[in-house]
């Protein structure tokens, strides 16, 4: 996908999640889902913010690969307990970041190609909407859940 469709569907995203969550809608959150949708590029050199820390983007892709550990549930929640680690203050702010990162790899696992959403975990098949250890993992939550 371009930049420019992880930049739309992260402000989306944001937006249909306040709307659910009842968050009042500011422009500050609506910017800041919208440029971390940018984030999960981190591991491919030539995205728009691989180039902006390259050469970390090319170190990043040369460990886990494109559409490896950084389009994962997993990187989610990594940052997550980060920002929180690291002192954020704020929900709403905490929440932007995470809804744009997300969108972002929702929107490459409805790709051919896809991102596999449990990594570290892995499985060789692959098919349009996600991988059958996806399937199997989403299960796994679902039941948890309940």
């Amino acid at each position: 996908m371009m930049a420019r469709t992880h930049i739309v569907a992260g402000g989306i995203s944001w937006i249909a999640f306040a709307g659910i969550a009842h968050i009042p809608m500011n422009p500050f959150h609506v910017a800041l889902a919208m440029g971390s949708s940018l984030l999960p590029d981190m591991d491919h050199p030539k995205s728009v913010f691989g180039r902006m820390i390259y050469p970390v983007s090319g170190i990043i892709s040369g460990i886990f690969g494109h559409r490896g550990i950084t389009h994962s549930i997993f990187a989610v929640a990594v940052i997550i307990v980060s920002m929180f680690y690291f002192g954020a203050t704020s929900g709403y702010i905490v929440s932007a970041i995470s809804v744009g990162y997300l969108s972002h790899i929702l929107a490459d696992w409805m790709t051919p190609i896809h991102a596999t959403l449990f990594k570290p975990t892995d499985c060789p098949y692959r098919k349009l909407w996600g991988s059958r250890c996806d399937v199997f993992h989403a299960g796994r939550i679902a039941v948890l859940l309940q």
